[in-house]
């Protein structure tokens, strides 16, 4: 006659099996999902950091009463100083003369990539990126 066991030395039943394996898919598609770059359109994504940054160098000078500088080439741009490249293919149109980024100094610079163009717009408080239409 075997030795009897008690209730817990039995082990794990099938359903707490099912429900930890459960478990470790759920976190584990939600640590993958989460490490993941964000897969879309790369001149959107430059648009919006664009927008960002510009935001940032107003409220910068908002907060310090002086205005920062944006200097852009087809390249990219730089904002006080900083230097940011896009992504090969995208390019920016925009004046070679700096431009100051503060109260009452609005502009618009546009993003392109073969036919997908997206606009920054800048009105002198908020900078927002928005999908342009096609090229005149």
């Amino acid at each position: 006659m075997p030795p009897l066991r008690l209730p817990s030395e039995r082990g794990m039943t099938l359903l707490e099996m099912l429900i930890v394996l459960a478990v470790i898919a759920v976190v584990s598609g939600a640590t993958v999902l989460g490490l993941t770059p964000q897969r879309g359109n790369a001149t959107e994504a430059a648009a919006q950091q664009l927008a960002r940054a510009v935001q940032s160098a107003a409220d910068r000078a908002l907060v310090t009463g002086r205005d920062g500088a944006l200097v852009a080439d087809a390249g990219g741009y730089a904002i006080d100083g900083t230097r940011h490249d896009l992504p090969a293919g995208i390019v920016l149109a925009a004046s070679s003369a700096p431009l100051p980024v503060g109260l009452d100094a609005p502009f618009a610079l546009t993003l392109a990539a073969g036919s997908d163009r997206w606009q920054v717009d800048f009105d002198g408080i908020r900078a927002t990126a928005a999908r342009a239409g096609p090229a005149a």
